[in-house]
């Protein structure tokens, strides 16, 4: 799955103070030609299969000192779950603290340097 599909996806509406916890989730990533930087940098796609529906995640990365993946910009986070609070949408604001707080509780570094050092580009 590409970062751009996920706007399409059908919308997941959740309760922000219910945690999400998918019966299957998978996280894709792909890596972007290097630029004058230098810097490795990808985008990465995470999958969590929910009894509402399939909810996805994505967002761009960049390597720092050659080998730590970090989110490139974390206010540009894509999603297709739409977070709630007493069945009313929160601010885009909020929105952007939960992700990034759902993001640091994934996994997705570790995957990202396994992901590098298959390809010998750690």
């Amino acid at each position: 799955m590409q970062a751009w599909t996920v706007p399409a996806m059908r919308p997941i509406f959740w309760q922000i103070d219910t945690p999400i916890r998918p019966y299957n989730s998978r996280l894709h990533t792909t890596l972007q030609p290097r630029d004058a930087t230098a810097a490795l940098r990808g985008q990465a796609v995470w999958i969590a299969h929910l009894d509402q529906g399939t909810a996805a995640v994505a967002w761009d990365w960049v390597t720092v000192r050659g080998v730590i993946p970090i989110l490139q910009d974390p206010l540009t986070i894509i999603t297709n779950i739409q977070l709630r609070v007493d069945d009313e949408a929160i601010t885009s604001t909020d929105t952007n603290l939960y992700l990034n707080h759902l993001l640091h509780h994934l996994d997705w570094q570790a995957k990202v340097r396994r992901f590098l050092r298959s390809r010998n580009l750690h």
